[in-house]
């Protein structure tokens, strides 16, 4: 799935490399797993209808999206796409930084900048930036009903099917390789439907839901719908307030449409056979003109294809989608979760812009922040895993999408900073401006640091030089080159500083009004150590000798990062005890690897008293729902976070705990999305979720089978002590090795590693307690045994690999045998459910309550 998706077809596609083999294998793996199976256990079931959209099962392609759900007789598709969404920047010409620092530092008059924050941090774009594209709905025109029995979202296929009671069935699927939403009717032979194109996924026009904003909204945006209708095809074309256009085109065989006027909202669908066929797609005139011929090529050529073909084909790209890594987890919920996440990330960032804060199926008018990208941290945690989950590909939208706005941001930074450089917007709507969030928000200046590390991320995982010099070398060294031009000389310590950094979030309401914005607030000045040191390595890899030695003279001169009784402060002069929102004090483990289990030493024991203590300041923090003995963040990243960073310090049961008991008990919806905020399971189903929360879960649980930072390769870093039986077949590591394990009985039984470019690594030794002469190296190409010839200082194994020329380790005498099958244990086709928080450790104290929350619903 690493092709870019069909927007309109010149000619038939080749599509897929042949049906999928029973049992996938792996080069020099050896295990052989069922991915039908493995994948296919964590369908989601719903004995019933999903009533609102909120509960919905998601289908997507990267691009296109839809979210299936059927309100009360009628069953529904809400679209979205990846380009349809307002790009309108309000004309408010943020305060600059000169000033703000002459008010704030120089004059110290903190009411003007309190009241300069509150104008501009309100003044955010009314109309939402990530729009619903459209929906399709059908109903009953002949008193049967059209209610669901039982629909089922198959994540292997990424295909959901409907059961109605009145008899019949419903299939649909996002084809993978082109913006087609394909839809079978079978059973229905003579039953009228009503069929309504809708430039809204949701209907609440006239419901209490229907509220002042959503008119605002609706007034504001569509600024000009036309419909049109024959027999067998129908289209809705939107006219939006920003200047662009989508036309939604759909085409019926087996059915007929019927309509008596051209500019009909609605027609009646005569179904004629035993099996009628609606085929839909959505272009716009981002991606060029001609919306009619477009989407008559593109349905045209599907057609050709047929539905049968599409949806083997279809299945086919995803087969080659889950091939790429695997996990097997004692905890099933975290292992259906790792999958939901693969599920959800490809079917939403594969198309021109990346996966919008609140996902691409949030079908409301009014989203919250107007599914922006908060760059703050939420737009990158949803791709902090996808490198070592071996799915690299979907960075690269979002990755090309900042580096498209770079001349904006270039632009922007020039004006409001007066430097050179690149300012990353705290919240952007697909440009490089801010559209809301600024006043004191510009101020979080770890945000760039954060974006441009992802750019960098990718090249540490892949070797890809040329992505690195044609995309990410542009943002690493815009940010760096906005560090440099912003750092000042400390009065108290001679050495560089941050002259004006924030304390993140709301945290700066908790202070007095004078420390609003401080210098080297440490999360910021940990970030711009992380990113020195990152763009240096990255100009290295360039073979651009002057700014890499330039970035390295600036962090060698810089102020340390903040420490107060022990712990990494939120600033030199702020107290431990100020409430934060988010854990922001655990930065400089991760994201920015100033410290991890493996050292410095001389920080190990800051890093431990940092995360001991990170539950005595939050501002967000309760007792453990439903767990009263516990704290847990209630908020919708922080729990993975901690599970993150408790993973680096090589705490496995900690960061369980965080993902698990913290995490996962209070937030899991039947629909496999994490609600925002902690809630008993019965009031979950009309909560809202973001994109981030399943992708912060699945980054814990791959740091802690596999970590590869500080130049060290390490298997199983964080083992939960009552996790017994584990395996990962080609999960990424640093730099572009395919990392494959197996964890039995509280010790890792083999490892195998292939690299994807020749390569010298450093391997943390999974049998330490044995020699060298212990343990074998097989060469799974030639069936050559050896030894590990070396070790370094630190007792890591030292490895010379071959492109695509696997290493098998074991212990001497304990070499696996012959291929394993790894068949799942054949599960109910129901519902299942899980209850937390559970007792991790036998001496932890037993969960005072617990709550049970549903994989699907019974």
């Amino acid at each position: 799935m690493g092709r870019k998706i069909l927007a309109h077809w010149h000619h038939a596609p080749g599509g897929s490399r042949g049906h999928y083999d029973a049992h996938a294998r792996y080069p020099g793996v050896p295990v052989a797993v069922d991915l039908q199976k493995r994948v296919g256990q964590h369908r989601l079931i719903y004995n019933g209808p999903a009533e609102k959209w909120t509960d919905g099962l998601p289908l997507g392609n990267g691009d296109l999206a839809a979210m299936t759900y059927q309100p009360a007789g009628a069953l529904c598709w809400g679209l979205t796409k990846s380009d349809v969404r307002d790009l309108r920047h309000p004309v408010v010409p943020w305060v600059k930084h000169q000033t703000m620092r002459q008010i704030f530092q120089h004059d110290g008059n903190h009411l003007l900048t309190d009241q300069i924050n509150e104008e501009e941090w309100d003044f955010r774009t009314y109309f939402p930036c990530f729009l619903p594209a459209g929906g399709l709905w059908l109903s009953s025109l002949d008193g049967q009903d059209l209610s669901v029995r039982r629909q089922e979202l198959d994540l292997y296929r990424a295909s959901h099917t409907m059961e109605l009671i009145g008899g019949g069935r419903v299939e649909s699927f996002v084809y993978a390789d082109g913006n087609v939403l394909a839809l079978r009717l079978s059973g229905l032979r003579g039953r009228e439907l009503q069929l309504q194109p809708s430039p809204e996924a949701v209907d609440i026009i006239g419901t209490e839901h229907d509220g002042e904003l959503q008119q605002s909204i609706r007034r504001e945006v569509f600024r000009q719908l036309k419909r049109q209708w024959t027999d067998k095809q129908g289209s809705l074309q939107i006219d939006y307030a920003d200047g662009h256009r989508s036309l939604l085109f759909f085409q019926v065989r087996g059915a007929r449409l019927e309509t008596e006027d051209q500019a009909a909202s609605m027609a009646r669908l005569v179904v004629e056979d035993d099996s009628a066929e609606i085929l839909l797609t959505i272009v716009t005139s981002r991606e060029g003109a001609f919306l009619s011929r477009r989407a008559g090529l593109l349905l045209e050529t599907a057609w050709q294809r047929g539905f049968d073909r599409l949806r083997y084909d279809h299945e086919n790209i995803w087969h080659e989608r889950w091939l790429r890594s695997s996990v097997q987890l004692p905890e099933r919920v975290l292992e259906a979760l790792w999958c939901y996440t693969t599920y959800t990330m490809a079917s939403s960032s594969r198309g021109a812009y990346p996966a919008p804060l609140m996902s691409a199926w949030n079908l409301s008018l009014a989203q919250p922040y107007g599914g922006d990208y908060h760059n703050n941290i939420n737009s990158q945690m949803c791709y902090w895993p996808l490198l070592a989950s071996n799915q690299c590909d979907l960075l690269k939208p979002y990755i090309r999408h900042f580096w498209s706005v770079m001349p904006e941001m270039e632009m922007e930074t020039r004006r409001v900073w007066g430097i050179d450089g690149i300012k990353v917007p705290f919240a952007s709507i697909g440009r490089g401006i801010d559209h809301w969030g600024v006043g004191y928000w510009r101020y979080e200046l770890f945000v760039s640091a954060w974006l441009a590390q992802v750019a960098w991320w990718h090249y540490e995982f892949t070797g890809d030089r040329d992505w690195l010099r044609d995309y990410g070398w542009g943002l690493i060294r815009g940010v760096a080159e906005f560090y440099v031009n912003y750092l000042e000389t400390d009065p108290a310590t001679g050495k560089l500083s941050l002259p004006l950094s924030k304390l993140c979030e709301d945290t700066m309401f908790n202070v007095a009004p004078s420390q609003r914005l401080v210098r080297d607030a440490g999360m910021d000045l940990t970030a711009v150590h992380g990113h020195l040191r990152d763009a240096a390595q990255a100009a290295d890899a360039l073979g651009l000798t002057v700014d890499a030695n330039r970035y390295r003279q600036t962090l060698a001169n810089l102020n340390g990062v903040p420490q107060i009784n022990g712990e990494f402060a939120l600033a030199r002069d702020v107290s431990l005890d100020v409430p934060i929102s988010h854990p922001y004090t655990i930065v400089p483990i991760y994201p920015t690897g100033l410290v991890t289990q493996l050292g410095p030493q001389e920080l190990l024991p800051v890093a431990q008293r940092t995360l001991k203590h990170i539950w005595r300041c939050s501002s967000r923090v309760t007792m453990g729902q439903p767990d009263q003995q516990r704290l847990r963040w209630n908020d919708d990243l922080s729990m993975g976070w901690i599970g993150v960073a408790r993973a680096w310090m090589g705490d496995g049961d900690g960061a369980l705990d965080a993902l698990l008991n913290g995490w996962v008990t209070s937030t899991l919806k039947s629909n496999g999305f994490l609600s925002e905020q902690s809630r008993a399971p019965q009031e979950r189903p009309g909560m809202m979720w973001m994109q981030n929360q399943l992708c912060g879960l699945t980054n814990g649980v791959n740091e802690m089978l596999l970590q590869s930072h500080s130049g060290v390769i390490q298997i199983f870093p964080a083992m939960p002590g009552s996790w017994d039986q584990v395996r990962f077949i080609q999960l990424r590591a640093r730099p572009g090795v395919l990392v494959s394990a197996q964890w039995e009985n509280g010790a890792t039984r083999w490892v195998v590693l292939n690299a994807q470019h020749p390569c010298t690594i450093r391997l943390r030794n999974p049998w330490p307690e044995i020699s060298l002469e212990q343990i074998v190296v097989i060469d799974t190409t030639s069936g050559a045994t050896t030894h590990p010839e070396s070790i370094d200082a630190d007792g890591h194994l030292v490895l010379n690999l071959v492109a695509d020329q696997p290493l098998l380790l074991a212990r001497q005498g304990q070499e696996p045998g012959d291929i394993a099958i790894d068949i799942p244990q054949e599960q109910p086709n129901e519902p299942w459910s899980f209850t937390g928080p559970i007792q991790l450790r036998k001496d932890d104290p037993a969960p005072d309550g617990t709550w049970t929350s549903w994989w699907g619903r019974a």
